[in-house]
């Protein structure tokens, strides 16, 4: 009776124990899995307002602020050193760079369509050869 016991209360740690593991094993790709989705929903939002009648500069100037925000992030999200990684933080910088212009150049909703033709290319570029 004993080794019984002593054999579900065995199994019941460990399957806690390997629950526990991996939950956390889960988490390890969250980051920049979590900013590319945070990227992609500022996007969509930009592309539902292009063409949208009732378009709003200053919602579109935020939208881009936070499109900016996470290209910043991007490089952070995707650690890596090494040759290998140099191709890719190229990319990010050009991305960041494509960012930065339309979130301060747009002019609001009468350049969203070239600020996001821009930046969906940039998406298109980087995916093409990293994902």
């Amino acid at each position: 009776m004993r080794t019984l016991i002593a054999l579900v209360l065995g199994l019941a740690v460990g399957f806690v124990l390997a629950l526990i593991a991996a939950r956390a094993l889960a988490t390890i790709g969250a980051h920049p899995k979590a900013t590319m989705v945070v990227m992609a929903r500022h996007l969509d939002a930009l592309r539902l307002a292009n063409g949208a009648s009732d378009c709003d500069d200053a919602v579109v100037a935020a939208r881009l602020d936070q499109v900016r925000a996470m290209a910043r992030e991007i490089d952070f999200a995707f650690p890596g050193d090494g040759p290998e990684h140099a191709a890719f933080r190229r990319r990010s910088g050009q991305f960041r760079s494509l960012a930065e212009t339309a979130a301060t150049t747009s002019g609001g909703c009468t350049g969203l369509a070239t600020a996001l033709a821009e930046l969906g290319q940039g998406c298109q570029d980087c995916h093409r050869d990293f994902r």
